[in-house]
């Protein structure tokens, strides 16, 4: 049976996908996020380590509130619905764009692309599924415990702030905020898949900034994989160290 929810009722979601959700979390804290967390303090200063943050908790909330949110989906179909995008994604096919006869079915989480090219750029035209494919990635990745996604939609960076300000922002929690020089150290081990959705979505008084930070923080985190989506856009051709991919049209069999 199709899982319904109405736009507006968040907590609802929460309730709904906490019961699959929170195990998976669970496995990816003890076998990802605390190991790299322990790694990480041995070069932090001491002022963090005093602080004493259990920093597993900010990941557990985050991967939750984060999963709930991105296992929902808008369709067409049911206006001011949203159906579990479980219950409605179809495979799709990606090629990258010096290969399109290498053609990839997204049927199933392997890790082998991203190992293989590390940044990728998702790219297709309105409406032929960047943005789910994205949020399935997230799904995915913290169903296998591969490493800590972090999901993130670009046009929400806005008023000066930066990229890995508007991430501390999402993993800190009302009074207690993740310490930047922590992050920093995950960051530069490489225990994170960065998923930045919708480089077209950036607003334009926005977009000459944020582009020089994007370069700037894929540079800064090249340990770790980063997937970025787009409509086709001249701009992308400035990140000559990612992979392009196109997304295929679906096949009649597939719709």
């Amino acid at each position: 049976m199709l899982g319904l929810l109405f736009m507006s009722d968040f907590t609802e979601a929460v309730k709904i996908i906490t019961p699959l959700a929170a195990p998976l979390i669970k496995v990816l804290i003890e076998n990802v996020a605390v190991p790299a967390v322990k790694n990480a303090y041995q070069s932090i200063s001491t002022a963090v380590k005093a602080e004493q943050i259990d920093v597993s908790e900010h990941f557990s909330e985050y991967l939750l509130r984060t999963y709930a949110r991105l296992s929902f989906v808008n369709t067409l179909v049911f206006p001011n619905q949203q159906v579990k995008l479980i219950d409605i994604y179809v495979p799709l096919r990606i090629a990258p764009s010096d290969n399109r006869s290498f053609i990839h079915k997204v049927d199933k989480w392997k890790p082998d692309i991203i190992e293989k090219y590390g940044k990728m750029m998702l790219i297709d035209t309105a409406g032929m599924g960047k943005s789910t494919l994205l949020k399935w990635f997230f799904l995915q990745i913290v169903d296998s415990a591969y490493k800590i996604p972090i999901f993130l939609e670009l046009r929400s960076i806005r008023s000066g702030k930066s990229i890995i300000d508007r991430i501390i922002e999402d993993l800190s929690q009302f009074d207690r905020p993740f310490p930047r020089e922590l992050f920093l150290a995950l960051m530069k081990n490489g225990n994170f898949v960065f998923l930045f959705d919708g480089y077209d979505e950036i607003a334009l008084e926005e977009r000459e900034r944020v582009t020089g930070e994007l370069q700037d923080f894929s540079a800064r985190s090249s340990e770790n994989k980063l997937i970025i989506s787009s409509r086709k856009d001249p701009a992308l051709s400035c990140f000559g160290d990612f992979q392009a991919f196109f997304i295929l049209p679906l096949r009649k069999e597939e719709v």
